[in-house]
């Protein structure tokens, strides 16, 4: 299946040019350009649409004004990677968890070193052994979980809350460190981007009329997933 994508630049020539980019990665389709932010927040609006590119500085409202909004919406897609002929707004785009940040002009390894990362988080994740275990960092101790066993994880406030069969731990991680330890293992899927949910520990998906979802996990948790997670999951099942 292809990654689909559009281009949100002021400068036609800049469009231009990332296209031609795009396509030579084989597995990419653009399917949206615009060129200011009004257009852009539009854009977000396709359930398709996996990856926006997002110049910082057009009309209306900036790149980071764009992935600001679509942060407070808790949506996990589109994923955003900014361009920018500017290095010294990446620091608070990371802050706003776009995927990635290129400055103009745009390298071809940087550019497909960036649209790993983008294949890396839209693939399913494969099932593995069930024997492995994840420690987590738990008061002063480290708590080796079963994989297979956490239900869901969710982050708020500045910790993870990481439920399992029997028990709910709350540690100082981010959802970025516990994705990295799990390695791939586990059949897990983000829902928003303060969720995690183990796709085995899934009992029911209520739709919503906003196109988003509420998933009752088999411990009797409801979560909400955003409305691209939603669309996702009905692929899945």
């Amino acid at each position: 299946m292809p990654i689909r994508v559009a281009i949100a630049d002021d400068e036609a020539p800049a469009r231009g040019r990332l296209k031609t980019l795009l396509a030579k990665m084989g597995d990419i389709e653009i399917i949206g350009e615009a060129s200011d932010g009004d257009a852009a927040v539009n854009l977000c609006a396709n359930p398709q649409l996996d990856i926006l590119f997002l110049d910082i500085r057009m009309p209306e409202w900036s790149g980071l004004d764009v992935a600001a909004w679509l942060q407070e919406r808790g949506d996990e897609r589109p994923f955003i990677i900014i361009v920018s002929a500017y290095d010294q707004h990446a620091l608070e785009a990371f802050e706003l968890e776009v995927l990635d940040y290129l400055t103009k002009p745009i390298r071809p390894a940087r550019l497909e070193k960036a649209l790993n990362r983008a294949r890396a988080r839209l693939n399913p994740i494969p099932s593995s052994p069930v024997d492995f275990k994840m420690g987590l960092p738990y008061k002063e101790r480290t708590i080796l979980v079963a994989v297979e066993s956490i239900h869901w994880v969710q982050y708020e406030n500045g910790v993870l809350a990481v439920q399992t069969a029997d028990q709910r731990l709350f540690i100082p991680w981010n959802l970025k460190q516990f994705e990295e330890k799990l390695q791939g293992h586990g059949k897990f899927i983000k829902i928003s981007r303060q969720t995690i949910v183990n796709l085995d520990s899934l009992k029911a998906i209520d739709p919503m009329l906003s196109g988003t979802s509420i998933l009752e996990m088999k411990d009797g948790t409801r979560l909400e997933a955003s409305r691209s997670a939603t669309t996702r999951l009905k692929t899945l099942f």
